[in-house]
């Protein structure tokens, strides 16, 4: 059963360095179970590779003569948008030169001056919680997070879980506790996780149907939507995020392949749209209008107007409050074309988007906000999502 009080969620590094470079060595020292570094040398065409093969968390990179790390910052703000993209720099001549550089500044999230010890880079990467937020965004995500009503929720939460005698019903008391959250829970578990044809009446019912991994997922989904709200988010937007999450949870929920995170992923993936319209209000309003009308996903209007989307500030709160990484990387990437030519777990989230979308027509979600057809870059397996294969089953 899949625990979301696990303390280990492994942090996908790529660091980009000489094969007997500094970082590379230093890297390749680091044993924490917290981190999964992977070094990569080579050519600009090698990086892009790697960062075309598998979603990162960060990308750490040396600045040197035949590889600028500028070159390496601007490869990755590209292809994975979502990742830290933190620059190193040396102890030679190009130090001073890549400093002053202000292309280096709009490309990457950090510089560091030199390269840390073992011990040091590993506690660097481990304290990093996502890339840099603008301004009114990150103060949204920080006050949504730090709610006390969901706090005091999340941390009774976590006492249950750590109970190896806990049970469902055990959850169920604590939703209990709350009747607005109460009633959330029970309308987003009818939604995402029973359909038309039975109803789930009471808390009760639901532990009984529902189990214990399942009533966590959407009780964690809840407390994201009714703290949004609490924080004065526009209701009609909040239910709208809600439904589409419910409707791409139903759908990956059809799969016995996916792993058992991914419903949550999926009922998170919008939640970052309310927090942006906490952030910019009037601006967040003019998009909507916009993005209802002229064919773009909304990410793109987001990304242009903003300099930040939604599934960028849903992940950073699921971040925030200490999910696993897997779920942060479905909600960051959920708008992004999948990388390989074969289906991994790293593509769910474009998956379950991509079926609430344009799946079978008894799961599309006709209100979807992001509407817009999704990249039309994906590799052909995406068209064949409707058949019985859809995702790689989980190690």
């Amino acid at each position: 059963m899949y625990d979301y009080t696990r303390e280990v969620y492994a942090m996908r590094v790529l660091i980009v360095d000489r094969a007997d470079g500094v970082l590379a060595r230093r890297a390749r020292r680091i044993d924490d179970e917290r981190l999964e570094p992977v070094v990569c040398g080579g050519s600009i065409r090698d990086v892009a590779n790697a960062l075309e093969s598998a979603r990162y968390d960060a990308v750490v990179a040396t600045d040197r003569a035949d590889l600028t790390a500028l070159s390496v910052m601007t490869v990755a703000r590209l292809r994975q948008p979502v990742a830290t993209r933190i620059v190193v720099l040396g102890s030679d001549a190009r130090r001073d030169r890549t400093a002053l550089d202000p292309a280096l500044a709009g490309s990457a999230h950090r510089v560091v001056d030199k390269v840390p010890g073992v011990r040091p880079l590993q506690a660097m990467l481990l304290a990093m919680d996502g890339p840099e937020l603008p301004s009114p965004l990150r103060e949204v995500v920080g006050a949504v997070a730090a709610l006390p009503s969901v706090a005091e929720v999340l941390d009774r939460l976590r006492e249950v879980l750590r109970d190896p005698d806990s049970d469902a019903r055990d959850i169920a008391k604590v939703v209990a506790s709350d009747p607005g959250l109460a009633a959330k829970t029970l309308q987003l578990s009818n939604s995402a996780f029973v359909g038309a044809r039975r109803r789930i009446v009471n808390l009760e019912q639901a532990a009984a149907l529902l189990g214990r991994a399942a009533l966590q997922q959407v009780l964690i989904a809840s407390m994201a939507f009714s703290a949004a709200e609490e924080m004065g988010a526009d209701p009609w937007l909040v239910n709208l995020a809600r439904r589409h999450g419910a409707s791409a949870s139903a759908a990956i929920r059809q799969r016995s392949e996916a792993p058992a995170w991914a419903p949550a992923g999926a009922l998170l993936m919008d939640i970052g749209m309310p927090l942006l319209q906490l952030a910019w209000p009037d601006a967040y309003t003019d998009l909507r209008e916009v993005a209802a009308y002229d064919g773009r996903q909304m990410v793109d209007h987001e990304r242009r107007r903003l300099g930040v989307t939604h599934a960028e500030a849903g992940a950073a709160l699921i971040r925030r409050w200490g999910l696993p990484r897997e779920i942060v990387r479905m909600v960051a990437a959920h708008h992004h074309a999948p990388l390989g030519q074969k289906p991994s777990d790293d593509d769910l989230g474009f998956v379950a988007h991509y079926l609430a979308q344009r799946g079978p027509e008894t799961s599309r979600d006709p209100y979807d906000l992001s509407a817009a057809a999704l990249a039309a870059t994906a590799p052909s397996w995406v068209g064949k999502l409707g058949g019985q294969t859809l995702v790689a089953a989980p190690n």
